[in-house]
């Protein structure tokens, strides 16, 4: 049986490399075994330059400058319907947009406010298998569903109030709905974890995040009143990343060695490695990570100082878990900083420094993988782009100009990755 799935692994690789720009052989291979109940798929092989993929621009949506209907502020959410219709959050109002597959708005969908159908802070957005969406508005601990065509259907109560999160919402093709919410032993109320819900708001059961890193280390501050207290996690020390498929599936990992898991309830593990280089933090990299903390520490404790300990001069595996619609594996890789002329900083708040400018930045480096754990490729794209849904070969979000104004946007990915079929 392992010999059969060896060469099937093979026979995709081969698959993968004839969508490659340089029509090589892949030089990588996905080879899957079994230790007790667990599948793990162990990808070995670097991915030469010259077959990272890369996003096209097929669409953009929006305007520099007009009215609320063809301007965007803050997106925070973008999702798509099985026929190519868009769902667009934007922070600033904030509103609720639907537009038609050519880009077109079709409707604002809801408003600000507090009534039935009404939302205030947007923390999580998704499509239901039926096409229905629904939104987490955290202001009012409450999830709102809309039709297809964005006319309100109803609202349940989120069983936690007060609590806040980003990407919090996910959708399921079992049609139910998955929330992030801390969770204990006995209930809510504890360390983060995913309560699965019916559509109609029942809950159905809830999944623990297990701790494969048993302690981040942090960066920690305390005012001399005692009153104030600060802790954040040291920049490019090995966190937890998890987050929840599509499939029904938990997805998580340590981020550092390249190691994480798909857990999904009656069914086997599947365990997936790859080869991993530790990349090098460098030097001016880490000075520019330890001016950011100190500068975010002394937002509340304005005489802190740097209590001693480096930061990592090497990185871990990755820094991000994404899933795809489809269920396929997005793992952010760290990569080695290049120097940019374009500086990030950021607006002070009144009566406050402005943060330090940044120089140094990380290539948005992405493996991509199918649920079984086979490795389909990498792919590289600017930081202009920000994916936020990725469906086969195609990828929407927001695309920012050099003037930092944000559109609505949709890529392909080039060259494609192989489907399913063609892979196995």
């Amino acid at each position: 049986m392992i010999r059969r799935t060896l060469a099937l692994a093979f026979v995709a690789a081969a698959a993968c490399a004839r969508g490659s720009d340089s029509g090589a052989a892949a030089p990588w291979r996905t080879v899957f075994d079994s230790t007790g109940d667990t599948i793990v798929a162990h990808t070995t092989g670097e991915v030469p330059n010259e077959q990272v993929r890369r996003l096209v621009i097929e669409q953009q949506i929006g305007e520099k400058e007009g009215s609320d209907s063809v301007t965007f502020g803050r997106i925070a959410y973008v999702d798509v319907t099985a026929d190519s219709r868009l769902f667009v959050f934007d922070e600033q109002g904030p509103s609720l947009k639907l537009f038609d597959s050519t880009g077109k708005l079709v409707r604002f969908v809801g408003r600000k406010g507090g009534g039935p159908g009404e939302f205030e802070q947007v923390t999580g957005m998704g499509i239901l298998p039926n096409g229905n969406l629904a939104i987490w508005d955290a202001s009012h601990s409450r999830v709102n569903v809309y039709d297809a065509a964005g006319d309100f259907l109803q609202q349940w109560r989120v069983p936690m109030s007060g609590f806040f999160t980003s990407n919090g919402l996910f959708t399921a093709r079992d049609s139910s709905i998955v929330l992030t919410l801390p969770l204990t032993v006995d209930g809510l109320g504890g360390e983060s974890g995913y309560v699965r819900f019916s559509s109609t708001g029942a809950v159905r059961d809830s999944t623990r995040v297990p701790r494969w890193v048993d302690s981040t280390p942090q960066v920690l501050g305390q005012a001399s009143n005692g009153q104030v207290r600060v802790s954040m996690a040291l920049p490019f020390a090995p966190t937890n990343q998890n987050t929840w498929s599509s499939m029904g599936a938990l997805i998580s990992g340590p981020s550092a060695p390249y190691v994480f898991y798909i857990t999904q309830a009656s069914k086997r593990p599947v365990k997936i490695l790859r080869d991993w280089t530790p990349v090098q933090t460098l030097p001016q990299e880490r000075a520019e990570a330890r001016e950011r903390t100190t500068w975010v520490v002394r937002m509340s404790i304005p005489d802190w100082k740097w209590p001693g300990g480096d930061i990592p001069s090497t990185k871990p595996a990755y820094q991000g878990l994404r899933t795809a619609n489809d269920g396929r594996v997005w793992v952010y890789v760290h990569s080695l900083a290049e120097r940019s002329e374009e500086t990030e900083s950021g607006p002070a708040m009144p009566g406050e420094s402005p943060p330090p400018p940044r120089h140094y930045f990380e290539p948005n480096v992405v493996d991509v993988f199918e649920p079984s754990g086979f490795y389909l490729g990498r792919l590289s794209h600017s930081r202009s782009m920000n994916p936020l849904r990725m469906r086969g070969n195609h990828v929407w979000g927001v695309l920012t100009d050099s003037s930092g104004v944000a559109y609505v946007a949709r890529w392909r990915i080039e060259p494609a990755f192989p489907t399913a079929s063609a892979a196995r």
